[in-house]
């Protein structure tokens, strides 16, 4: 079988998109840019007849930068960064595109009605990033901003001067040091690849680990010069061999600008540029891994779910098994009244002939010591009429809980079948409408003051945000509460109500870092409860505050009614 690799868009292949973007689209004219996502950029070129779309995207697991035949939709408006673009770039003429260093950083000089531009592509991971600069090397805005909070050596802000990538001065320049190393040329120095990737990734600019392997599987196969010469000084000239690379299943599973020793060669197709064979094995990848990452997410909503329902099993089963006790509580209630002259008041526990016994052996009857012997009689007494009234409700709940089990677990087997987003999609709903899942709340619109109303399927919770951005909602009446706690707050969101008293629930959203929430903002939703609640007219209010995930509504409570534990209190005045 196969192995699937990860083929990087390293240095290497940089260098071979450049060289041919410098052929294929150099002097040709931006006619449109788009931004279809946060993270992608398309440039329409017209050069020599031909329409060219070329991709940037920084999109952190799949950076990289070639022409692309896909289409894609667009938003409804433009970001800011791509009015930025089509302000100054649209129009103007490719002049140069060439690699900066031997980094994964390309350089694009555009001639325009309103001047001199350079954009550039930086397709380095998580910190991948585009960049337009004017011709003094000034930045004019860039695709995702980088401020000293995030990198203290080099920040990426609108009108600050453009510093590149620091460049690995203390690497050696595959290109021209190779005879200069003697480590290369020792004896035994090929025997282990692992060291020898290693030693090469640590010593030479450019290198990729895989890159690294590569060369070191070629070194022990042949000589460190002959495999110098077959990739790196090939590259050095511009010689490429791209191949696409398959599974078994003619699936694409990577491109590379040459043929990879570490992949069968009859695993890998030449193709005519690295460009189209990027354009190729995207294309496929990226939709296989959009469907992934959706039965990935839905496969977590239903092991949640399965949590969930498990643990509502178990209670029932315990409540089933309660339940089943109502004949032996009646029976205690009936030897209670019988032998009540027997027994003291005050007593912990009546001991009595069994007369539901065949032997007539004596049973022991736990009582509470605090109630009356005629209180003891009516608790047992009520107790069987509730577990007698309950049995078939808990057996209905509980048939209904193993039919969700169910659903859920064919759902699981489903989810490997599918291979369309539509299908899981479709999944999902079906799912929802059988109640086994539910659906999941969408976060409201920002509103900017305390009594804007929004639309909460018809609730009414409404919002406030402090003046640091801090999103606070909160119930207006009982039914509001129940569902802004039980639907729409996080496990990570901070829940807050006055302590023995009625109010409304609060709620701050924490973007599950609710160690980052400052205590100014939590006294000002505690300040939003007191003022919506019972002691609003008391001089200070006690509120207090838990993450949602310690608040719990048992069963039956009423809407609003909540217990919750790992509480802190504020005290609060609410001015009123």
């Amino acid at each position: 079988m196969t192995k699937e690799i990860k083929t990087p868009f390293d240095s290497f292949v940089m260098r071979c998109v450049s060289q041919e973007l410098s052929h294929k689209i150099c002097s040709g004219a931006i006619q449109r840019i788009t931004q279809p996502s946060d993270h992608d950029m398309i440039w329409e070129i017209r050069h020599s007849g031909e329409n060219y779309s070329l991709l940037f995207s920084t999109d952190p697991q799949n950076p990289r930068c070639h022409i692309s035949k896909e289409k894609r939709s667009n938003p409804p408006a433009p970001p800011q960064f791509c009015m930025v673009c089509r302000k100054y770039l649209e129009g103007g003429r490719i002049h140069s595109i060439i690699q900066a260093d031997i980094d994964r950083v390309l350089r694009i000089l555009v001639h325009s009605s309103m001047g001199t531009f350079c954009f550039i592509a930086e397709m380095m991971g998580n910190r991948s990033n585009l960049i337009l600069l004017n011709s003094e090397g000034v930045i004019i805005d860039a695709i995702r901003h980088v401020p000293h909070r995030l990198n203290r050596f080099r920040q990426l802000l609108p009108n600050m001067a453009y510093s590149p990538p620091p460049v690995q001065t203390d690497k050696k320049n595959p290109f021209e040091e190779f005879h200069d190393d003697p480590m290369i040329h020792e004896p035994g120095f090929s025997e282990d690849q692992n060291w020898l990737a290693d030693y090469l990734l640590k010593n030479y600019r450019g290198f990729s680990p895989f890159l690294a392997v590569e060369i070191a599987s070629r070194i022990q196969r042949g000589s460190a010069l002959q495999a110098w010469s077959d990739v790196i000084w090939k590259a050095r000239d511009n010689v490429w061999n791209p191949h696409l690379a398959k599974d078994e299943n003619d699936v694409p599973i990577g491109a590379y600008p040459i043929a990879t020793v570490q992949l069968p060669s009859n695993s890998q197709v030449a193709f005519p540029s690295l460009n189209k064979a990027l354009d190729a094995y995207f294309s496929d990848f990226l939709p296989r891994m959009q469907v992934e990452i959706r039965a990935k997410e839905l496969t977590g909503l239903i092991r949640r779910a399965e949590r969930s329902l498990g643990t509502r099993n178990r209670e029932l089963d315990e409540a089933i098994l309660n339940a089943s006790k109502a004949e032996w509580w009646k029976e205690c209630a009936d030897l209670l009244v019988i032998n009540r002259h027997l027994i003291l008041e005050g007593a912990s526990e009546a001991r009595v002939p069994d007369l539901y016994h065949p032997e007539q052996e004596e049973r022991v009857i736990p009582l509470d010591p605090s109630l009356s012997i005629q209180d003891n009689v009516e608790t047992y007494y009520r107790k069987s009429r509730k577990a007698f009234d309950g049995m078939d409700i808990l057996r209905r709940q509980a048939d209904r809980i193993h039919s969700q089990l169910q659903a859920l677990q064919d759902a699981k087997g489903q989810i490997t079948q599918l291979t369309q987003i539509d299908q899981l999609q479709r999944l999902r709903e079906e799912l929802i409408s059988k109640e086994v899942l539910r659906e999941e709340s969408q976060e409201p619109p920002p509103v900017g003051k305390l009594n804007a109303p929004l639309d909460f399927a018809g609730k009414k919770i409404r919002t406030f945000h402090t003046s640091d951005g801090w999103e606070i909602l909160y119930g207006e009446n009982s039914e509001a509460n129940d569902y802004l706690t039980t639907r729409i707050a996080q496990p990570t969101d901070i829940w807050l109500h006055v302590r023995s008293n009625a109010s409304a629930h609060v709620v701050i959203r924490t973007n599950r870092h609710p160690e980052k929430t400052p205590l100014e903002v939590i006294r000002e939703a505690a300040v939003i409860a007191a003022k919506h609640s019972a002691a609003k007219h008391s001089g200070t209010v006690p509120v207090d505050y838990t993450l949602r995930k310690y608040v719990r509504k048992p069963r039956g409570a009423a809407q609003g009614m909540v217990s919750y534990q790992y509480e802190k209190t504020l005290h609060v005045e609410t001015g009123v």
